[in-house]
């Protein structure tokens, strides 16, 4: 399930059936043309006991890890 930007119709967030690749089952995305990640929520946490990443700082992204994730409202994911 995707939400989408209102502004020129950009993927917003997007709600996968299945976990990804990489663990991932929600992706929340920055408004702009390259479309980049913004918050990553994992299935289940990682080794760093993560289950978001928080991408910020375009040139040299910087990932933070939080331990809690709420995106039962898709367009506005919640971590802490």
């Amino acid at each position: 399930m995707n939400t989408y930007w209102e502004v020129f119709n950009r993927v917003q967030s997007k709600t996968l059936d299945d976990v990804d690749e990489f663990g991932n089952i929600y992706y929340y995305y920055y408004n702009d043309v390259d479309n980049r990640v913004n918050i990553e929520i994992r299935q289940i946490v990682d080794e760093q006991n993560n289950i978001a990443y928080v991408s910020e700082n375009y040139d040299e992204p910087v990932k933070t890890g939080y331990q809690n994730a709420d995106y039962s409202d898709p367009a506005n994911p919640v971590v802490w």
